[in-house]
Order: structure tokens, then C-alpha cells, then sequence
């Protein structure tokens, strides 16, 4: 069918003298929603399922074809109004697409090259092969597309292909499933290409951590603004598991990203870093400072910040979070998800004098046998460094401790903003701890300790923007149950402070009454 104005007549009303479907039609069909018309909406059902092949072209108005044709579909529950469609044909107007290809097909860049000379308008494309690979000449035909600004591939791509991508000259937002290296890459990392991305303002990319440090060393982006990567261990089948030399060396990874934006360093407020997403590697550990510190003096203006990482246990101390909130003072969101505090002998038995000997060997920069995880008392950090911070997310925090005091200046402060705080914000963390919960059974005692943090969590966050429900909601996990104790109390003194306000001036009991 071309084009599918036959189809659009089906709409009208049938008392209707035209034959052709006008401009005005369009009108029509979109101010009365004839559409909606049961009759009318099964006849133009019935036809559709025939139709095989479609020519779609300006007619009258672009935007009136495009608006009735996002109508149709949303009518029909964001289903295609075209299920037998086998081939379509794409007006020179046309700035986006979005191509699924459920299976492997050797001739994507004949149809890719189709699309460029029947769209060469094309700014935003989306392509969906997740069981497929592409090559140079998928690259070579996406990087003719002179208007290209946003691009998506879900699917397997050479560095090569990344390097002619990354350096169109408009592209401005580039995601890419997975980058690998191939047989025609440099043997050394120092012969590669700079890869020059003078546009690019997001990248989002995936694939294992040498190939992504490569990748980053060799990019040069001035303006970019967010950056996204999800690094895998390197796949090596002569690696030793129990080799802790052979784990994937994220922190020089981190520090390529750093390098790669650093003349846009004012540009640069939101990174999100995914660790070993898919758990391929062995439970590790790695220092959250070292994972952090590559990007805290090269972007002073960071907004949000996200890592996740499943399989790597992190080693950090409060003083940690005090260097990160006094660097990130913009901070809005601060996320360690599906993370875990590391816990040296947590699973085996060591006796008490034992610990103390590992305590005493600790070497001169704090990094010991024996490591003190982070305790609530860091979220005073935030509250004192960071204003503007909306969300924040980090592995559950030990609620056996005393409660601490906060200073009479923090304390009698104006207050804060935030608005989520949850602990390892995933449904199964994979790690029960004993961190959050409390060591004795249901009691008036632990309502007790779990009011005291609950009042220490108000003074921290005095506002009513907390939204204590929210935070209870996301205890999920069985070691959580403290703080799900805690939030729920929060809750109860934010009612508590919403029934004891009254007018200025006003009388306990006393009626105010305001003429």
C-alpha cells in the first residue's frame, strides 16, 4: 500500500461527499477522535492486517500524519496498527528510527544503507541486535548519516567501528552495548588512535575492562557532560580465580574515563559506573576511595553519581565519605548500589585475641587485616557538605552502635532537601549482613534504639521532604529489618511534628480565630 491514505478514509464519516482524504480530513479525524468509534475502529482493524508493505510520505501536513499515525497506535495499546507490515518505506523526512533485529542477519548494513538513501535526514536511530555482532561495514554505513546526533546499539561492536561512530561530527548522545577488541586492533594500547569526539555530550558503553580502559585512553571528548560505562572482568580462560594480581583493574579504568573528560570538567556532572554486572568474576574487594578518588579534583560539579557493583566488596571509612561530599558539594544523587561494606573473617571463625594481632598490623596508610566499615554517622557528611543532594543510596549501615551527637551548629541548621534514603537498593542484595539489624529479638528495648536513630535521623534531615514511607518501603531484604524499624518511626515523629503546628501566638487548646 502507498501511500496509507486509503486506509486513514476508513475514518471518516460516512455521510461524507469526499472521496480523498484532504488535509482537512486529518483535521476531522483528529478534533471528533473518529477513531474512537467502534465501527469505524474494527473496519480499519480488518484492513490493516493485509497490509504487507507501506509507503509513508509527507501528505499535507508531516506533523498531522505522524500525530494521527502516534494516535492510531496508542489506541490500540502501543501495539502496531500493522502486524503483517514486511516492508516500509521511509519518507527523506524522517529524523528518527528504531530497528529490531531479533536474529542474525548478515545484510543489516544493505538495509541500513537503504535507510540512508531514503532518510538522509536521520538524527536519531535506535538499533536492537542483541544476538548479533556488528562490524566496520555497520559502522561505516551509520557514520554516512551526516545528521546523526543521538545514537543506540544494542549489540556487539569492534573498537574500530567504536572510533568511526564516536567521530561523527554531530553525534552528541552515543550508546553502545558492548565494545570489543578484535584481530585487526594494535597489539599495544600505545599505538591506538585518538579517537577525537568533538560533539559527544553522553556516552554509555559496555564491554570487559582492559578493552573499556583502551577505549577511554584513547577518546578525547571536550564537551562531555554524562558517562556510563558497565565493566566486566577480562574473560581469559588461563586466569586464576584465586589470583588476586588477575582481577580486573577497574581503577585504571576509572582513571581513562577521568582522562577522557578532562578538558570538560565543568561540562562533566553525572556518571553512573556498573562493576561486573552480570557476576561473571569472583567475589573481590577493592578500595572505594581508589575507585572514586580519579574523579573527585577532575569534576568539581558533579550532580549524580551512581556505582554498582555486585561481585566487588568495598573497603571505606567514614573519613572517605567526608573527602567525597567536601569535593561533590553539588551532589543531587549518590548511589552504591547492589553493593557491600567488606568484611574481612566475616564468614569464618577467628578468635577475638587474633583480631586484635591483624588490628595492630595495620600498615602506615590504614590498610590492614582487620577494616572498620563506614558507620551512620557518615550522613552527617552529606548533610553538612552537600544542600542540594535528593537521593541517597548506600550498603545497609550498622545500627548496634551508640548513637551519635551532632554538633549544636549542625544541629540547629537550616534544613535539608533530601528526600530517598535507602540502603543496597536491590530486592535480593545476594549479601545477608548483620549490619542494620538488631541482635535481640522483637523488644521494648530495640523500639527503644530504633527511636533514638529515628530522632537522629530527624535532626539530620528536620524537613518534611523525607519521605520516611519510601525508605521503609525499600528494606527489603531480611537484614534490613532494623531500619525498616527506624524509617517507620520517622514516619511517626514527622505526623507528630505536622499535628503540634499551630498559628504564632497561639494557646494550647485555644481556637485562633482569623477574621
Amino acid at each position: 500500500m502507498s501511500p496509507p491514505t486509503p486506509l486513514w478514509r476508513l475514518l471518516v464519516h460516512p455521510e461524507s461527499t469526499r472521496q480523498e482524504f484532504s488535509p482537512e480530513s486529518f483535521d476531522t479525524v483528529l478534533s471528533e477522535k473518529t477513531y474512537t468509534d467502534q465501527a469505524r475502529w474494527i473496519r480499519l482493524m480488518w484492513y490493516s492486517r493485509f497490509v504487507q508493505e507501506l509507503h509513508v510520505e509527507p501528505f499535507g501536513s508531516p506533523d498531522k500524519q505522524k500525530q494521527l499515525i502516534d494516535i492510531l497506535i496508542s489506541h490500540n495499546g502501543g501495539e502496531s496498527i500493522f502486524p503483517c507490515l514486511r516492508f516500509l518505506r521511509w519518507s527523506p523526512s524522517s529524523i528518527e528510527a528504531g530497528i529490531h533485529h531479533p536474529d542474525k542477519d548478515s545484510q543489516k548494513h544493505v538495509f541500513l544503507a537503504r535507510l540512508r538513501s531514503l532518510s538522509p535526514r536521520l538524527s536519531r536511530l535506535y538499533i536492537g541486535a542483541f544476538w548479533d555482532r556488528f562490524n566496520v561495514d555497520h559502522s561505516r554505513v551509520i557514520s554516512s548519516f551526516e545528521h546523526l546526533t543521538a545514537l543506540n546499539l544494542t549489540t556487539s561492536i569492534p573498537l574500530a567501528a567504536f572510533r568511526e561512530l564516536a567521530t561523527i561530527p554531530l553525534m552528541e548522545s552515543l550508546e553502545i552495548g558492548d565494545v570489543a577488541l578484535d584481530e585487526h586492533e594494535p597489539s599495544h594500547p600505545h599505538h591506538d588512535l585518538q579517537i577525537h569526539a568533538p560533539a559527544l555530550a553522553l556516552i554509555s558503553v559496555g564491554g570487559n575492562c582492559s578493552t573499556l580502559t583502551r577505549l577511554f585512553t584513547a577518546l578525547r571528548a571536550p564537551i562531555l557532560a554524562s558517562a556510563a560505562l558497565y565493566c566486566d572482568t577480562d574473560d581469559d580462560d588461563d586466569d586464576d580465580d584465586d589470583d588476586d594480581d588477575e582481577r580486573a583493574d577497574y581503577e585504571s579504568c576509572i582513571k581513562a574515563l577521568s582522562a577522557a573528560a578532562r578538558s570538560s570538567a565543568g561540562a562533566m556532572n553525572d556518571i553512573w559506573i556498573t562493576l561486573d554486572e552480570h557476576a561473571n568474576g569472583p567475589l573481590t574487594s577493592a578500595y572505594l576511595r581508589d575507585l572514586i578518588d580519579p574523579l573527585l579534583s577532575v569534576f568539581p560539579n558533579m550532580e549524580s553519581f551512581s556505582l554498582s557493583c555486585p561481585m566487588v566488596e568495598l573497603v571505606a571509612t567514614n573519613d572517605d565519605f567526608c573527602m567525597f561530599t567536601s569535593a561533590w558539594k553539588k551532589l543531587m544523587m549518590f548511589q552504591l548500589r547492589h553493593a557491600c561494606w567488606y568484611s574481612p573473617g566475616h564468614d569464618q571463625d577467628v578468635d577475638e585475641n587474633e583480631e586484635e594481632d591483624e588490628a595492630e598490623q595495620a600498615d602506615s596508610d590504614g590498610r590492614g587485616f582487620r577494616m572498620p566499615v563506614p558507620m551512620p554517622e557518615l550522613l552527617k557528611h552529606f548533610r553538612e557538605h552537600c544542600p542540594d543532594l535528593r537521593k541517597l543510596v548506600v550498603p545497609s549501615l550498622d545500627l548496634n552502635v551508640d548513637v551519635p551527637r551532632l554538633c549544636l551548629s549542625l544541629a540547629a541548621g537550616r534544613g535539608h532537601g533530601l528526600r530517598q534514603l535507602s540502603f543496597n537498593d536491590d530486592e535480593d542484595p545476594g549479601v545477608e549482613s548483620e549490619h542494620g539489624t538488631f541482635e535481640a529479638k522483637p523488644n521494648l528495648e530495640e523500639d527503644k534504639v530504633a527511636e533514638q536513630w529515628a530522632r537522629y535521623i530527624r535532626k539530620l534531615f528536620p524537613t518534611q521532604r523525607l519521605d520516611a514511607e519510601y525508605c521503609r518501603q525499600q528494606c527489603k531484604s531480611k537484614s534490613l529489618t532494623g531500619w525498616m524499624k527506624v524509617f517507620a518511626q520517622v514516619g511517626e515523629l514527622q505526623k507528630g511534628t505536622r499535628k503540634c503546628r499551630s498559628p504564632p501566638g497561639a494557646i494550647a487548646g485555644v481556637k485562633v480565630l482569623v477574621y
